[in-house]
């Protein structure tokens, strides 16, 4: 039986972390800031009921997928994630 190999290089770990803390302190700190003291007011006052809270979801289930997308292609630019 043949085991998973991953595609992946393997990178430095306190470069890595140094990265992802510095992505989390300054890019979805401003990310998160911004959805829960501009787009969620502003959907609030739009938007009543359940339709207020799907789409209050739906915002908040999109900048997750902005951010992991935003975290990895960093990562990819600074050299921290490779393809072999």
């Amino acid at each position: 039986m043949g085991g998973f190999v991953s595609p992946v290089v393997g990178i430095h770990p306190l470069a890595a972390g140094i990265y992802t803390g510095s992505f989390m302190a300054l890019v979805s700190n401003i990310r998160y800031n911004l959805l829960q003291h501009v787009m969620e007011p502003f959907i609030e006052t739009k938007i009543s009921g359940w339709s207020m809270r799907t789409a209050v979801f739906v915002v908040r289930a999109l900048n997750g997928f902005l951010g992991s997308y935003l975290a990895i292609t960093g990562m990819r630019l600074v050299g921290l994630q490779r393809v072999k």
